[in-house]
């Protein structure tokens, strides 16, 4: 038994954090997915996470699984959409972690 743990010991905490990275990255992608289709749906971008679930595009706000809460940074891009004959900037709302953390390749989870 005694080896058993000697063996997996030192692996555990990176699997958590793999394990939280795999969440981390599934929660950002639905955000991104469904402010695309707020803003799709409403043609302006949400003013803030909780216009998503109180409009029903989401039940609630996910959790940062490396904060432990549901608050997110929102930023406002301004991007050329594809086809745009005029090439006018159209702005739109991204989401990031508020985590100061860095994930297991060394990038900060606040720039995922």
């Amino acid at each position: 038994m005694l080896i058993l743990a000697a063996f997996v010991a030192p692996i555990y905490p990176k699997y958590v954090t793999q394990r939280k990275e795999s969440v981390l990255q599934n929660n950002l992608l639905t955000l991104r997915q469904v402010i695309g289709e707020y803003a799709f749906d409403q043609k302006a971008p949400p003013t803030s996470l909780e216009e998503l679930v109180t409009r029903g595009y989401l039940r609630a706000i996910p959790i940062d699984p490396f904060t432990g809460n549901n608050q997110w940074r929102t930023a406002i891009e301004d991007e050329s959409p594809p086809g745009a004959l005029d090439g006018s900037p159209q702005s739109t709302l991204t989401v990031h972690s508020t985590s100061q953390k860095r994930s297991l390749k060394g990038d900060p989870y606040s720039r995922w």
